[in-house]
């Protein structure tokens, strides 16, 4: 039963939504407001006999939650309004409302939405209060090994003969080579008067 209320809203979200920005049957409002929903619309004409059956976007009737959830009769129609209170994220989603005839058979299902694109927001940065947190998590979590690779190139053991060159005192590629060494040595004692 849940999967086919939940693939029925799908379709039928589909079909409605694909072709318009501003979608009629859905509703937008703050968080932790109250809002009420209707099980009426221009193409159903819910009358006396009949009553209103809400299923939440959690599949299960309203009935079963009362703390957030109140059904209201209006015009003598039992289920009539769905009055949601304390709005919540975990709220958000498509309601429906299945009009029942008094022996129980469901004529026909009204889909109400509530916060489809998000909750109202009073300031702008709440909205993206979460987004800028998770941003910069996300640089420190580059940054950090990135310096940290950084400082340790630039801090990390020298051997002389590069601590001599990075000073620029000698230049040449044969300073400490022992060979060449020995050979300036021996210059030095060769004699010239040959």
């Amino acid at each position: 039963m849940h999967v086919a209320v939940c693939f029925r809203a799908f379709l039928l979200i589909t079909l409605y939504g694909s072709g318009s920005s501003s979608l009629e049957w859905t509703l937008q409002s703050f968080l932790g407001h109250s809002h009420n929903l209707y099980c009426d619309d221009l193409t159903t004409n819910i009358t006396a006999p009949e009553i209103g059956h809400w299923i939440l976007p959690s599949g299960i009737p309203a009935e079963a939650d009362g703390r957030h959830y109140e059904i209201v009769t209006k015009f003598n129609i039992r289920g009539y309004i769905l009055q949601v209170t304390n709005i919540t994220r975990e709220m958000s989603g498509v309601y429906i409302c299945e009009i029942r005839r008094a022996d129980g058979t469901t004529r026909t299902r009204v889909l109400r939405g509530l916060n489809l694109s998000g909750p109202k927001f009073h300031h702008w940065l709440d909205k993206y209060t979460n987004n800028f947190i998770r941003g910069a998590v996300a640089a420190a979590c580059l940054l950090v090994p990135m310096l940290s690779v950084c400082f340790v190139q630039k801090y990390r053991y020298r051997t002389e003969e590069e601590l001599v060159n990075s000073n620029g005192s000698q230049t040449s590629a044969a300073y400490r080579n022992e060979a060449f060494d020995d050979i300036e040595k021996k210059s030095d004692i060769i004699d010239t008067r040959m």
